[in-house]
């Protein structure tokens, strides 16, 4: 099979989420950081489903093959903001 793509669609909701946790439980600085950190937290089972999903995303934006609706560093830093 050539030219297969698999499109998913996410909730700003759920990145929300997963940046709220990232944030809280590294307190890093910046999202690329957080994501290094974030492996070493020991998460519980229903966070890790959700920083999971962030840091395919962040790979994906990474490596081009994803364009998000919003700025994820932005976001990192708004959600800072708020804690």
């Amino acid at each position: 099979m050539s030219n297969t793509y698999l499109n998913l669609k996410v909730r700003l909701s759920e990145i929300i989420k997963a940046v709220r946790i990232v944030k809280e439980r590294t307190g890093a600085k910046n999202i690329s950081t957080a994501i290094e950190l974030v492996f070493f937290a020991g998460l519980p089972q229903d966070e890790m489903e959700s920083v999971s999903l962030l840091v395919t995303l962040i790979r994906c934006i990474k490596d081009g093959s994803v364009a998000p609706p919003v700025d994820m560093e932005e976001l990192y830093e708004s959600i800072a903001v708020s804690l």
